[in-house]
């Protein structure tokens, strides 16, 4: 896809319908955000790069994502994953190819197309927070009969996803109640009572919410 450039290969990940919780949320999202790229791509320029092609080249299409905060690049080949649902195939796994981020903008890519997501992708933004709060629900019934229903019990971790979710439930806004609740934090990041207010998507998109969502499921296997 045109818009964002990659640097050296890093390492690939696969999410299977078996061993990961948010397999089907993750599905939602991957599926719904390159599609409207993809039909951003045809209403702006009358063209998209997966049309006119053979179906083998197709399969080959990557749909890179950047990550807000570090230096890399995830992608997927989400047109062989439609190439599936069309051939009304089962969809067990989905690979996460990782590369390195080149210091380039991406709105200085020669001929891309780029959609500045903080207005237009307000409704992929609540896409990826309602799936998040879903597997957030799935996964908090399984980690309450493990580390109880007193979350100070509760590893830092899911404590952190925690405040994530409620963040999405309160318009995308930090919303910690409790005001004498010690900071959470992971990945580099940290919320306290302080941070009431702050918008989430300054530190989460889709790559953010992978990440996340597979520390989650680490916790309830």
């Amino acid at each position: 896809m045109k818009g964002i450039t990659k640097g050296q290969f890093i390492r690939s990940f696969q999410i299977t319908s078996k061993e990961h919780l948010y397999f089907e949320e993750l599905m939602s999202v991957l599926l719904t955000f390159p599609s409207f790229v993809t039909t951003m791509q045809l209403v702006k320029n009358k063209y998209s790069p997966i049309i006119d092609k053979d179906d083998e080249t197709i399969a080959k299409i990557g749909f890179p994502m950047e990550a807000l905060k570090r230096n890399e690049v995830y992608e997927v080949k989400f047109v062989a994953i439609l190439q599936q649902i069309i051939k009304n195939e089962s969809i067990e796994s989905i690979t996460i190819e990782t590369f390195e981020r080149p210091n380039v903008k991406i709105e200085c890519v020669p001929n891309s197309t780029y959609i500045k997501h903080s207005d237009t992708f307000y409704f992929i933004r609540k896409m990826m927070s309602a799936c998040f709060v879903i597997f957030y629900e799935k996964a908090k019934d399984i980690f309450v009969k493990i580390y109880s229903t007193d979350s100070s019990q509760w590893p830092p971790e899911l404590n952190f996803a925690r405040t994530v979710r409620n963040a999405f439930a309160h318009d995308g806004k930090i919303a910690i109640n409790n005001l004498k609740a010690p900071a959470v934090y992971w990945n580099g990041v940290t919320y306290s009572p302080s941070d009431n207010g702050k918008s989430i998507y300054d530190d989460f998109f889709i790559v953010e919410i992978i990440d996340l969502m597979d520390t989650i499921n680490n916790y309830i296997k």
